[in-house]
């Protein structure tokens, strides 16, 4: 029995080491940078490891206009603009303009143009697409 709990121990270091390790140190001292320069910590927004959606979703109110939420997206390396069945969305690249490295997150809005919810990209699921979009912001 004792023997039986050491190894599922020792499994679930090993699992959160290599968890851990794949987090990649430059994307980490990226958001702690950006996190220095909005006055905040990367912990104190759930998860870590997608800063700034956790301190986004904190920020956007729904409701708010677009140039409300402008005013409040950090530095990013690119926004896209898209309409998906008359709905328009942002999605922004934050810490790298190359697909496989960067951040993604998608503002939608709803046809009036107002803030509703944040999507972030999720590895295991379906990839955020800009493949029908168009490079830059929505319209304030």
């Amino acid at each position: 029995m004792l023997f039986r709990l050491l190894s599922i121990l020792t499994l679930i270091a090993l699992l959160l080491t290599s968890c851990i390790e794949t987090y990649p140190r430059e994307l980490r001292e990226k958001q702690e940078l950006m996190a220095q320069e909005l006055g905040v910590k990367v912990n104190d927004y759930s998860p870590a490891i997608r800063f700034p959606w956790g301190y986004l979703r904190v920020r956007l109110i729904p409701g708010m206009s677009v140039k409300q939420v402008h005013q409040i997206i950090p530095k990013h390396e690119a926004v896209y603009r898209c309409k998906t069945d008359s709905v328009p969305s942002e999605i922004y690249y934050f810490f790298s303009k190359d697909d496989d490295k960067a951040l993604r997150i998608e503002v939608v809005y709803d046809e009036h143009k107002r803030y509703q919810f944040l999507r972030p990209e999720d590895k295991n699921s379906a990839r955020i697409s800009v493949r029908n979009c168009e490079s830059g912001y929505l319209d304030e």
